[in-house]
């Protein structure tokens, strides 16, 4: 796996909510040989989104993680 970068910002709307702005950059490689020739494979991806953190108890934050991808759906 390549790790690109990661990037994040978050602004505190409250004690309990806290809203993350995310950027992620990503990738995978794989070298072959195929037909007496190496080959080398690869694709990088990019996760954009907004991370909610709400804080209902001090011991407990949770994350939540919806993401907008482009292209659309894939099935």
């Amino acid at each position: 796996m390549i790790k690109g970068f990661e990037m994040s910002a978050a602004y505190n709307v409250n004690e309990c909510l806290h809203l993350h702005l995310i950027a992620e950059m990503n990738g995978k490689m794989a070298l072959l040989e195929q037909d007496e020739k190496d080959k080398m494979f690869s694709h990088m991806y990019l996760v954009t989104g907004f991370r909610p953190e709400m804080k209902p108890a001090k011991k407990y934050p949770y994350h939540s993680l919806p993401a907008l991808m482009p292209g659309g759906l894939h099935k």
